[in-house]
């Protein structure tokens, strides 16, 4: 729980420094989001982890220009992570309080535990509004383009997130990657490596 309320925090303070400085506009969320120090769902943070199989890193997160290659059972010190994406528009058809007809509001980081997730709603983070979804369309279904008693939700396509750890091997390269699942927490002994 800890973890998730660091994530929370980091998020908002993220989101809320684009909006000090202009970018976006007070009613839109920055694109691409940014949530640092993100914990992958599955461990419980940073620190020496091993990787299961071979694994490209790179200089930087988005970048494709390699920095290294993590052997397989080769340990590495996780040190960061982020979780990057567009956010995920959604638009009201018809009144369903707290939203009213003709808002929109967007889905941010998804994915992050338990099926938690952040809602950009009227110009900032909110998370007082998200139980209010519950009965709304299935976000992984087509969705509706009329409103009706079940569809008051216009939900678009969900945008790609991506999940980058920051490691460092032992001869000190360091890099990121997009393969979290690649490695298991702990040293190589505790992740059935020789």
């Amino acid at each position: 729980m800890l973890k998730l309320r660091t994530v929370v925090n980091l998020a908002v303070l993220s989101l809320a420094a684009g909006a000090v400085a202009g970018e976006p506009g007070p009613s839109a969320p920055r694109d691409p989001f940014r949530v640092a120090g993100y914990v992958p769902v599955g461990f419980r943070g940073f620190g020496t982890w091993t990787a299961r199989k071979e694994t490209p890193l790179y200089v930087s997160p988005d970048s494709r220009r390699l920095a290294a290659t993590i052997t397989r059972c080769e340990e590495v010190t996780a040190q960061d992570g982020e979780l990057r994406g567009r956010p995920w528009e959604m638009r009201v058809l018809k009144a369903h309080p707290p939203f009213r007809k003709g808002e929109t509001f967007w889905v941010l980081a998804r994915d992050l535990e338990e099926g938690y997730f952040q809602l950009w709603y009227r110009g900032q983070v909110r998370d007082d509004v998200a139980g209010e979804l519950a009965d709304a369309p299935p976000f992984g279904q087509t969705h509706c383009s009329k409103a009706s008693a079940r569809c008051w939700l216009r939900v678009d396509k969900e945008p790609r997130q991506v999940h980058w750890v920051h490691v460092r091997k032992r001869d000190g390269t360091s890099g990121w990657s997009d393969r979290a699942s690649d490695f298991g927490e702990g040293p190589a002994k505790e992740n059935q490596c020789p």
